[in-house]
Parts: C-alpha cells; sequence; structure tokens
C-alpha cells in the first residue's frame, strides 16, 4: 500500500512539472511568437493628405499634439545630432476600411530611417523603412490590406546608433 501511495505521489509530482512546463510553453508562444510582415508602401515625393492637421514638434515626452500652426522642422543631421523624438501624421485617417489608401508620415531629425508599424495582439505590420528628407520628412501611401479591429501604431525613428519611437494616442480602427 505504501508503495502503491508513493507511486501515486510520483504521478501526481510528473504531472505538475509537465502542467507548468506545457503552461510556460503557451505563455512564450503567446507573449513572444510574433507575426512580423512589411505592408507594400510607396514613397511620394510629397505626401499631403486631405484634411490633415498640422502637427507641432514632440515633447519630452514623444508625444505630439495637434495645432494650428505648422511643422516644425528638425535641424542638421552631423553625427553628433542628437535624435528628433518622432512626431507626425502616422496616418491620415484613423477609421479605415481594407483596401483604402492611407498617408503617412514621420517627422524626425533629417538623415534618420523612420518606420511606421501598426500592431494587433501578436501580430505586427510594418511599413517600409524610410530615410527622412532634408525637411526631416519621410512619407508613405499604402493601402490598408490590416485584418478588422484596432491597431495600435507606433512610429520609430532611428540615428546614429539612436533609436526613438512615439505610439499614436488613437488606433486605426479598420472595417
Amino acid at each position: 500500500m505504501l508503495k502503491k501511495l508513493r507511486k501515486l505521489h510520483h504521478v501526481k509530482l510528473y504531472l505538475a512539472v509537465l502542467a507548468v512546463l506545457v503552461a510556460g510553453v503557451l505563455v512564450y508562444f503567446l507573449h513572444f511568437h510574433r507575426t512580423i510582415s512589411v505592408i507594400p508602401s510607396t514613397n511620394p515625393a510629397s505626401v499631403q493628405p486631405k484634411n490633415s492637421a498640422k502637427v507641432s514638434a514632440p515633447s519630452e515626452t514623444g508625444q505630439s499634439s495637434s495645432s494650428g500652426g505648422t511643422k516644425t522642422p528638425a535641424g542638421n543631421s552631423s553625427a553628433a545630432t542628437s535624435l528628433t523624438v518622432p512626431f507626425g501624421d502616422f496616418v491620415s485617417n484613423h477609421k479605415a476600411a481594407s483596401g483604402d489608401v492611407e498617408y503617412s508620415v514621420c517627422n524626425t531629425t533629417p538623415g534618420a530611417t523612420c518606420y511606421i508599424e501598426f500592431t494587433q495582439g501578436t501580430t505586427i505590420k510594418k511599413l517600409d523603412v524610410e530615410t527622412a528628407d532634408n525637411t526631416g520628412a519621410a512619407s508613405w501611401s499604402w493601402t490598408v490590406n490590416l485584418g478588422s479591429g484596432s491597431w495600435a501604431i507606433n512610429a520609430v525613428a532611428s540615428l546614429n546608433g539612436q533609436t526613438k519611437s512615439t505610439t499614436d494616442s488613437r488606433q486605426l480602427v479598420v472595417q
């Protein structure tokens, strides 16, 4: 009888360890396994979405705010230049349908690279990396081919080993 109890105890212990391992693997894949793909886009010479709000320079926290003023151009892009936190119209319309054309702008330091990514759960889709022009603007024209639902919008800029990002306060809602 004592041997049966010990054997049963070992089986329960084995099953508990196995359950913890399975739960750990499941959490890993749900949290860290992400699907990342690039959204086809074009980089028009000047993208000016109709009815778009002008955007002021970002604050120290990286958040930008809408205003009636003009876009603040970044300074020159020497190696010692500090990277400007990205700001701008990351999407021209926060409510879109699949197949709609969106215009996206990321303003940062001239010569910096920038991309915009859209995240929903574990899926990340992003626009091609573009280099900001001499005014600090990178722009895209792209067709919405995201799944339906709400997508978080994040702009990421990099220059000389520095990387800064800004999350749009509004999500892109695809119908």
